[in-house]
């Protein structure tokens, strides 16, 4: 069994929860239009108030969620096992 509780810098995959009222309106527009643009990035579920997200590889990673307003502890992050 593996545990994931990161982000990961290999070919593996890694989901993660970003809650709107965590991050506010400016930086969701930003990682709504980050998602569109990355075909590397997955969302699992979306609504008005959160996104479910996967990223299949290192295409996304604390350094980018950084440059839209995106800080550690602004995400919930799941283990695969």
């Amino acid at each position: 069994m593996k545990v994931r509780l990161g982000f990961v810098s290999n070919s593996s995959s890694s989901s993660f929860v970003i809650c709107r009222a965590q991050i506010g309106d400016e930086a969701w527009m930003k990682l709504d239009a980050l998602v569109e643009a990355d075909d590397n990035l997955y969302v699992q579920h979306s609504c008005e108030n959160y996104m479910v997200l996967e990223t299949s590889c290192s295409s996304l990673d604390e350094e980018t969620l950084a440059e839209i307003g995106i800080k550690p502890g602004d995400w919930a992050e799941f283990s695969d096992s």
